[in-house]
C-alpha cells in the first residue's frame, strides 16, 4: 500500500480535550470549515491558517451537524441537539438563517441539496422524525434517504407532503445504520455502526419487488484491517474513496471503491496515511483544493493535511471531486428540458 505525508496540522485555537467532528470543504471556494465538541465553527484555507472573521463560537447548544448551504453559494448550515437549523455567511461572519424547531428531539442528521433543508432527529418519545424545509418556491422533484438505528434505511420523495405517499422504499440493511447516501441516480450504500457495507439498487416501481441483489462487503474491520470506517467520499462517475481507520494500529487507509461491470473494493490502489491522529479516532476526511491533498479531523483535536501520492490513480480521484460543482451546475442546467422520474440529487 502507497503512504502519504502529513503536511501540516492544527488545533484551530481550540480548547484542550476538544473533538473535531467534521471537516467539509466550502464549495466554490479554496476554503474549509470544521466543527467542534466546544460547540465552535471554524474557517481556514488549506494552510490551515484560521480565517479570524470567521471564527463561531456557541453555534449551538451541542452542535453536531455541518454542510455546505446549496440555497446560498458559500454558505454554511449547521443544526445541532438544540433542534435548531441555523446558517452562515463565512464572507460577512454573520449568521445569516435560522429555522425554528419542528420535531422537539435533537438534531443529528443534517442534508442541503439545491433549495431544500433536510433535518433527522433523535429517537423522542418512540420516534424519530424528519423534517423538511424549501427555502424558496422553485422546488424539483427529489428524494431523500432517511438513517435509522432499527437498521432501515427509507426513501422518500420529498415533494409529496402525505408521508406514507412520500415513503417510495425501505431497505432492511440488518443492524444501526451510520451513514446512507446516494452513489449514483440508481444506487445508495448502507454502511452500519458495527462497520457493515452494502450498496443497493433503487426499486424502479413505487412498491415494486427490486430484482437486483445488493453488492454486499460484509464486516469491513477484517477485509480492510481496521477498526472503524470513517466515511465514503461519492467522487461521481462509478468513483468513491472510503476512508478506513485504526486507532490501534495508528493509521488511516483510503480504498478506492469503484463501479466497473459491478461496485468493488480496490485494495491495490489503496493510501495510508501512516500515524493519522495517533490512538484518538479520526472523526471526517475531505479532499483539498489540488489533485493529491486531503484534510482530516480527529478526536485529538487537530485538523491535518495530508500530500498523497503523485500518481495517475490518485489525480483522477482527486480531480473527480473538484469538478463535481462543474458537473453538479450542469445538471441543474439540463433539469429544465430532462424529464427523469428518479433522481436523488
Amino acid at each position: 500500500m502507497r503512504t502519504s505525508h502529513q503536511l501540516s496540522s492544527s488545533d484551530l485555537s481550540l480548547p484542550a480535550d476538544t473533538y473535531i467532528y467534521h471537516v467539509i470543504r466550502i464549495t466554490g471556494s479554496n476554503l474549509f470549515a470544521s466543527i467542534s465538541s466546544n460547540d465552535a465553527l471554524r474557517v481556514i484555507d488549506e494552510s490551515l491558517q484560521l480565517l479570524p472573521s470567521s471564527a463561531f463560537d456557541r453555534v449551538h447548544d451541542g452542535v453536531t451537524c455541518l454542510e455546505n448551504f446549496e440555497a446560498s453559494a458559500g454558505c454554511l448550515v449547521t443544526a445541532g441537539r438544540d433542534a435548531v437549523v441555523k446558517a452562515w455567511d463565512p464572507r460577512t461572519g454573520a449568521q445569516s438563517l435560522q429555522l425554528p424547531n419542528r420535531t422537539n428531539a435533537p438534531y443529528l442528521a443534517l442534508a442541503s441539496v439545491e433549495n431544500k433543508l433536510a433535518v433527522g432527529s433523535e429517537l423522542s418519545n418512540s420516534k424519530a422524525s424528519i423534517a423538511l424545509w424549501s427555502i424558496c418556491l422553485n422546488e424539483l422533484a427529489r428524494r431523500g434517504a432517511d438513517k435509522c438505528t432499527d437498521g432501515l434505511v427509507n426513501l422518500f420523495d420529498t415533494t409529496i407532503t402525505d408521508e406514507d405517499e412520500a415513503l417510495l422504499q425501505i431497505t432492511n440493511h440488518g443492524s444501526s445504520i451510520h451513514h446512507a447516501r446516494f452513489l449514483s441516480s440508481t444506487e445508495f450504500y448502507a454502511l452500519s455502526h458495527d462497520e457493515t457495507l452494502s450498496i443497493y439498487s433503487l426499486d424502479t416501481i413505487k412498491g415494486g419487488n427490486n430484482d437486483v441483489p445488493p453488492t454486499k462487503f460484509g464486516d469491513l474491520r477484517a477485509r480492510l484491517d481496521c477498526d472503524y470506517v470513517v466515511n465514503i467520499s461519492n467522487l461521481g462517475d462509478g468513483n468513491a474513496v472510503l476512508g478506513a481507520g485504526s486507532h490501534s494500529k495508528q493509521h488511516l487507509d483510503l480504498v478506492p471503491l469503484r463501479h466497473t461491470s459491478e461496485w468493488s473494493l480496490d485494495l491495490q490502489h489503496g493510501i495510508r496515511l501512516p500515524t493519522a491522529h495517533g490512538e484518538e479516532i479520526v472523526r471526517s476526511m475531505c479532499f483539498g483544493t489540488t489533485e493529491q491533498t486531503l484534510l482530516t479531523g480527529g478526536e485529538d483535536g487537530q485538523v491535518k493535511a495530508w500530500q498523497l501520492p503523485s500518481d495517475d490513480v490518485v489525480a483522477d480521484v482527486a480531480m473527480s471531486e473538484e469538478s463535481k460543482d462543474s458537473k453538479k451546475r450542469k445538471k441543474q442546467d439540463d433539469l429544465g428540458s430532462e424529464k427523469r422520474r428518479f433522481k436523488p440529487y
